[in-house]
C-alpha cells in the first residue's frame, strides 16, 4: 500500500463515516446559525412584530396593512375557485394566497386584529405545490378548529429547498352577525 492511498478495511471506514457525520453536524450548526441571525434581523425589522402577543399595536399594523397592496385574483374553476397570486418574492406570493383565501371566505375589512387569534402555523411538502397545499390546508384547519379568520398572514421562514414553511396568522375570531 503506497502513503497516497488511503486506508482500507473497518477502521479506515469507520473515520471516514465520523468525519462525514462531524461534517454533517458542522452544517447544521452553521445553518441553525444563520437562521437563527436571520429571524433576528427580521424580529428587528418587523413592523407586524408584537402583533397578536400580549397588546398589539393596531395603529402600525393597521398602516402597514393600508400600504400592502393586493396582489392576488380569484379565477373561475369548475370545482370552486382558484386563487392566483404573485408577488416580489415566492414568500409574498404565498403570504397573498392566504390572505385571497381569507378574502374569498369574508371581506378582509370586516377582520379586526385581536390579540388572543394570532396563531404560528408550520408545512411541509416534498415540492413546491405539496408545500402550499399543506400551507393553506393548515391555515383553514385553524379556521375550522378555533374559528379564527385572517387578516394578516406572514411566512417567519421559507426554505424553498427542503419546502418548509413557518407563517403567523393574525385576524379574529369567526363572527357570523359581523363577518
Amino acid at each position: 500500500m503506497s502513503s497516497a492511498e488511503e486506508p482500507t478495511g473497518l477502521p479506515a471506514r469507520r473515520d471516514r463515516r465520523d468525519r462525514r457525520r462531524e461534517e454533517r453536524e458542522q452544517r447544521a450548526r452553521e445553518e441553525l446559525r444563520t437562521e437563527r441571525e436571520r429571524e433576528a434581523a427580521l424580529r428587528e425589522s418587523d413592523p407586524l412584530e408584537g402583533a397578536g402577543d400580549d397588546e398589539p399595536d393596531d395603529t402600525a399594523v393597521f398602516e402597514m396593512l393600508k400600504s400592502r397592496p393586493v396582489k392576488y385574483e380569484y379565477l373561475d374553476h369548475t370545482a370552486d375557485v382558484q386563487l392566483h397570486s404573485w408577488g416580489e418574492s415566492l414568500e409574498e406570493a404565498f403570504e397573498q394566497v392566504a390572505v385571497a383565501m381569507f378574502g374569498y371566505m369574508t371581506e378582509l375589512e370586516t377582520i379586526d386584529l385581536a390579540p388572543d387569534c394570532s396563531r404560528v402555523v408550520e408545512a411541509e411538502g416534498h415540492d413546491l405545490d405539496s408545500l402550499l397545499y399543506a400551507y393553506l390546508e393548515e391555515l383553514l384547519l385553524v379556521f375550522s378548529i378555533e374559528y379564527i379568520v385572517g387578516r394578516v398572514v406572514q411566512i417567519k421562514s421559507f426554505d424553498a429547498v427542503n419546502f418548509r414553511i413557518l407563517a403567523r396568522l393574525l385576524g379574529e375570531r369567526w363572527d357570523m352577525r359581523k363577518h
